[in-house]
């Protein structure tokens, strides 16, 4: 039992309650400061909160608009050993375009672009996460800000248009939205979600991003659509036959879309080569996975092998 847990049981209930999000503040942030070397200031220029923690020798500041962002990006990487997309960021020395799926606050195209130099499409449909995102740029330096391509807007099987669902209201940090149906989603009890409020978004597909709207082709793939993602990889039939994309990271939810998704990347030359289950033993699937072109399954072994091995 922690010190902090021992106070909260000598203290009456409704004091505990109310003290326990404060100490978790408090916590994160000595966590933050003693385990990264972190450090939070205020930029008068975008006016938000900045934290910067340094990867690789190298510092990276984000905007962090809320405790939540905060807190994600305090713990980003904390399951490094099992993370496989953290380990597979780590690896990508040859990514040039990363198309950044689902990209909330950017946290993961940023990491990959401060790493490694890519060009990073970053796509999302939520306001908050948008604001954030280019905050982040801006903070990058006007010499960087052609690196970063922003979208607002939902990944889908075709381009178009579509209404955003939100079942949180527009808070930066909370992600818990629907483009188009919530019964689409794989996930799991969305379609039960109350909507607080919708939005007319664009739709874009992964092929359509390219062919359609000339962005640069992608070399690798981030996808993080909470159980959407069959849907995405509708709109990617072209890219997928190309094999410009050299790996994906797919975040696949529920046992029968994790088949799928599965089935449909062996078949179009890509093989599974890590996974990572969030929460073993839990009746709906959760989990990340790595899929190489079949000719890079090799090299792309022994490169997250030396990231893992200096974990």
């Amino acid at each position: 039992m922690t010190f902090a847990s021992l106070i909260g049981k000598s203290l009456p209930k409704p004091i505990s309650y109310f003290l326990r999000p404060y100490w978790h503040k408090v916590r994160d942030y000595i966590g933050f400061k003693i385990q990264h070397k972190g450090r939070l200031y205020f930029d008068k220029k975008i006016g938000e909160w900045v934290a910067i923690r340094t990867f690789n020798n190298k510092p990276l500041g984000v905007t962090v608009r809320s405790y939540r962002q905060f807190r994600r990006y305090y713990q980003f990487g904390r399951h490094d050993r099992d993370d496989v997309v953290y380990l597979w960021m780590n690896s990508i020395d040859d990514c040039s375009v990363l198309y950044d799926i689902g990209s909330s606050n950017g946290l993961e195209g940023f990491l990959v672009n401060h790493l490694w130099g890519s060009k990073i499409v970053f796509v999302e449909p939520f306001t908050p996460s948008i604001e954030t995102i280019l905050k982040t740029i801006v903070l990058q330096g006007e010499s960087k800000k052609d690196n970063f391509e922003v979208l607002q807007a939902g990944c889908d099987s075709d381009m178009g248009h579509r209404k955003l669902y939100m079942h949180h209201g527009p808070i930066p940090g909370v992600n818990r939205n629907s483009v188009g149906k919530p019964e689409d989603y794989d996930r799991g009890g969305r379609q039960d979600q109350p909507i607080l409020c919708h939005q007319w978004i664009m739709s874009v597909s992964l092929d359509g991003m390219h062919w359609e709207l000339d962005l640069p082709k992608p070399t690798h793939i981030k996808i993080d659509v909470d159980g959407f993602e069959n849907h995405v990889l509708m709109g990617a039939k072209k890219l997928l036959e190309d094999g410009c994309v050299h790996s994906w990271a797919i975040e696949l939810n529920g046992h029968e879309n994790q088949r799928k998704i599965i089935s449909i990347m062996e078949k179009s030359g890509y093989n599974l080569i890590a996974e990572w289950e969030h929460y073993p033993g839990y009746k709906h699937y959760s989990g990340d996975a790595i899929f190489v072109r079949q000719d890079l399954v090799s090299k792309y072994q022994e490169k997250l092998s030396k990231v893992l091995s200096k974990k």
